[in-house]
């Protein structure tokens, strides 16, 4: 062969292998259909992998990632606009398991991951990375778990300084809907160093508690929820009772903020630390241990 075409022969096998490769390391597109997947999405993936993100990641009293959200187009996860925006993965809630279009979107060579729920510490740690895997992102996984982990360290240190041994702790809904063992409330409870009370009252998992159990049985502490839709009249009868009302007055109260708190994942440790914050306030502002 002539020096002049096996140089260009060389080239073009050269130009082909870089193009392959080129391919290989090219990162997955990504639409996210709900907000705890939203924040995982900008939080995990590089910003040129995100495509779409939900309409809740936009609001301000939902997400604390609504100003990095609007940087992308919102949807409503209809199958129409997933087809449309063509991603390589959608990010959707357990609802879509067997969801009606799965087969256009295998079609479509659209793969949809269902984010799992992570209700206890070792979990966070594992779904993270998995989801980090999934999205071409290990290095991202790896980096953000220490973080966490460095993090949560740091809240369990700091509470002997917070002075709370043995106290309690209930979670209440404006509808009495409360969290035992075995959720990712329980996880925040457990890392600010109270005992879960609804767990004393005998709440397994997410349940209902009676208003004349909480009243015989009162909590060292309350936390409340600030989520947007609990705040509606048919859903926050139970929070609006005398009875309750004179607990609350009576019992120190937290908070949990309308824009963290929602998402069983890494999140839980913005929340934990959000309410650890206001709790050294309280201590401060009265001058002794609550």
């Amino acid at each position: 062969m002539p020096r002049g075409l096996l140089q260009i022969s060389l080239l073009c096998c050269l130009l082909s292998v870089g193009a392959a490769a080129g391919q290989t390391d090219r990162l997955p597109t990504i639409v996210s259909t709900h907000l705890c997947a939203d924040q995982l999405a900008l939080s995990l993936a590089a910003p040129e992998q995100i495509i779409s993100l939900s309409y809740k990641s936009q609001d301000p009293k939902r997400s604390r990632y609504a100003v990095s959200a609007q940087a992308y187009p919102a949807n409503r996860g209809s199958s129409e606009e997933i087809i449309q925006f063509k991603p390589n993965i959608v990010l959707a809630s357990r609802r879509w398991k067997n969801h009606p279009q799965q087969q256009q979107f295998d079609m479509l060579d659209i793969r949809v991951i269902v984010v799992p729920l992570s209700n206890s510490w070792q979990e966070v740690f594992v779904n993270t990375q998995w989801l980090a895997d999934q999205v071409g992102r290990t290095e991202r996984g790896h980096t953000l778990i220490l973080e966490v982990q460095r993090r949560l360290q740091a809240l369990r240190e700091s509470e002997s300084m917070l002075g709370k041994p043995e106290k309690s702790l209930l979670y209440l809904r404006p509808n009495g809907g409360s969290s035992g063992e075995g959720t990712y409330i329980d996880m925040i409870i457990e890392a600010l160093g109270f005992r879960n009370h609804a767990s004393t009252l005998g709440l397994k998992g997410w349940g209902q508690l009676a208003l004349e159990n909480i009243v015989m049985y009162p909590p060292d502490y309350f936390l409340l929820t600030g989520h947007v839709r609990d705040n509606t009249h048919g859903k926050s009868r139970l929070s609006r009772h005398p009875l309750l009302q004179e607990l609350l007055d009576q019992h120190p109260v937290l908070i949990l903020p309308s824009d963290t708190g929602y998402c069983a994942d890494w999140q839980i440790i913005d929340a934990a630390e959000y309410l650890a914050e206001q709790m050294i306030v309280m201590i401060l502002a009265n001058g002794k241990d609550q």
